[in-house]
């Protein structure tokens, strides 16, 4: 199990962002040119090449080996899968997270959560964790991780009870000035770190160049 966290700092060098691109495929390529704005091209460029890197590096592949496909829903996956993995942005940083069962990740900012939100959305047993002391946003990303984790879209979130999960383990955490949350089937810690942009570069740039089509 494996659980990072990158936050993006400072812009992504023209020339290093053209050299990332060839590493990732046609499909990424473009939606990383359709991206308005350095940060948010970056953010979705970022995350592809890294998740390739790791695994990559974990299944002891080329990185044009590595075959991926999506769900009804979008949600990416390595054919075979021998690993899962998920990943999740939000302004100025994004989450990746690994296992080798199904693993859904989500990444939220702090902020007031509506009341109205809440009583339309939380189940009774999460609205009596927020009356408890719990922060409604931080159980937000435990129930945007389960979505994930069940490969379902924002529709199934008034069924994200994350409240009554007897099979489902969340590992929430507050990370800076972010809340993080790993939803998994297995009973263990992840293991944990701050991705910095100089290990995700070198990572990255030791995968070998994807064709373009």
């Amino acid at each position: 199990m494996y659980l990072t966290l990158f936050q993006l700092t400072e812009p992504l060098p023209k020339e290093l962002a053209e050299a990332l691109l060839k590493k990732v495929s046609p499909d990424r390529r473009r939606i990383f040119l359709r991206q308005k704005g350095e940060e948010a091209a970056a953010l979705r460029l970022l995350p592809a090449v890294y998740t390739r890197a790791y695994l990559a590096a974990a299944l002891g592949r080329d990185n044009r080996e590595l075959q991926f496909a999506v769900t009804r829903e979008q949600k990416p996956y390595l054919l075979g899968n021998a690993l899962f993995f998920n990943f999740a942005h939000t302004a100025g940083a994004f989450a990746f997270a690994c296992d080798r069962s199904p693993v859904g990740v989500d990444l939220e900012k702090p902020r007031r959560m509506r009341r109205n939100l809440i009583e339309r959305y939380y189940s009774e047993g999460e609205k009596a964790q927020i009356e408890a002391g719990a922060d409604p946003v931080l159980i937000w990303t435990k129930k945007e991780a389960l979505l994930k984790l069940r490969g379902e879209g924002l529709a199934g979130i008034l069924s994200a009870d994350t409240a009554s999960m007897q099979d489902v383990f969340f590992d929430s955490r507050k990370v800076g000035e972010y809340f993080l949350t790993m939803a998994t089937k297995t009973p263990e810690k992840p293991e944990f770190e701050i991705l910095t942009l100089e290990k995700l570069v070198k990572a990255a740039l030791s995968l070998e160049d994807l064709e373009e089509s």
